[in-house]
């Protein structure tokens, strides 16, 4: 027998409920497992069997069900209070956008960050430390089990919120970035109706009758307008003609419709710009010729 105390009613049902969901699976096999809920805030688990069944069916369950709680529950709560009282953040949407970051991180969400491939799977390194603390069967408190065998679960925690709020402060600085080319937009005279842009390793530019602007002639309305263009700080050799040109109508082609690119520029030009194919490009210039 197995009793398992807690000192909050609303975590012992939870965490009731959960483990009789897995056990349903477990006795339609045969292997009887008696589990209930006393006055006392205590999970009892009752079987007659030896240590080989324990290590095969209980202790596996035990870690499943403690994992899914912990994750669900505990894990969210910790965040919000490392963000509050070690990181010193007080604006609650902020905390919340943040510990949304670090979960998408966690869930594997965003492998694009370099430095994730060097932290441990959060849900493996939990089951890990679970596993461990059960490898015998024996009563305990699981407040205690919470606050003095989590250390490295939390400090694993740590480095993703860390990488989590760094993924933020660039997302912060990107959304002004965007926001200072579209206010640059709003008050430039537009300098031609359309330009077409072909796009496959680099950027080709055609005005509007799809005849090629040279690199020379890219570079001298650039460099005309490199007053305006300075006080919005690009280098791109993509968005400075076309922020120099502010056109009402970017028609642009490519083949590679997952280049990041293409979202920075639907950010910015919003309804100007027209996302084709190469084959239209080219059907185009025929009914132009």
């Amino acid at each position: 027998m197995i009793t398992i105390q807690f000192t909050d009613s609303y975590e012992c049902h939870s965490i009731y409920h959960t483990a009789q969901y897995y056990l349903k699976t477990l006795n339609k096999d045969g292997q009887k497992v008696m589990l209930r809920w006393d006055s006392q805030d205590c999970l009892v688990i009752d079987y007659n069997k030896d240590m080989s069944f324990y290590l095969t069916y209980i202790q596996p369950l035990l870690v499943q069900v403690f994992t899914q709680y912990i994750i669900a529950k505990y894990e969210k709560n910790y965040l919000f209070y490392l963000l509050r009282n070690h990181y010193y953040y007080k604006d609650d949407e902020e905390i919340k956008e943040i510990i949304s970051i670090a979960k998408a991180i966690m869930d594997g969400e965003k492998q694009d960050i370099p430095k994730i491939k060097k932290l441990a799977d959060r849900k493996k390194l939990l089951e890990e430390t679970i596993k461990n603390f059960l490898v015998q069967p024996f009563s305990f408190c699981f407040d205690s089990f919470v606050k003095f065998r989590l250390k490295y679960y939390r400090e694993l925690l740590e480095s993703y919120v860390e990488l989590a709020i760094d993924e933020y402060k660039l997302e912060h600085d990107y959304q002004n970035f965007i926001q200072s080319l579209r206010c640059f937009l709003t008050h430039r005279v537009p300098l031609v109706e359309t330009v077409h842009v072909m796009y496959e390793d680099q950027p080709v530019f055609y005005n509007e009758t799809l005849v090629e602007l040279t690199s020379d002639s890219l570079h001298s309305i650039v460099e005309e307008h490199s007053a305006a263009l300075h006080s919005v700080e690009v280098d791109s050799i993509l968005l400075q003609p076309l922020l120099a040109l502010a056109p009402k109508h970017i028609y642009f082609y490519t083949s590679h419709e997952d280049l990041s690119i293409i979202h920075t520029m639907q950010n910015i030009f919003q309804e100007r710009l027209h996302l084709a194919s190469p084959f239209d490009f080219y059907k185009r210039r025929l009914d132009f010729y």
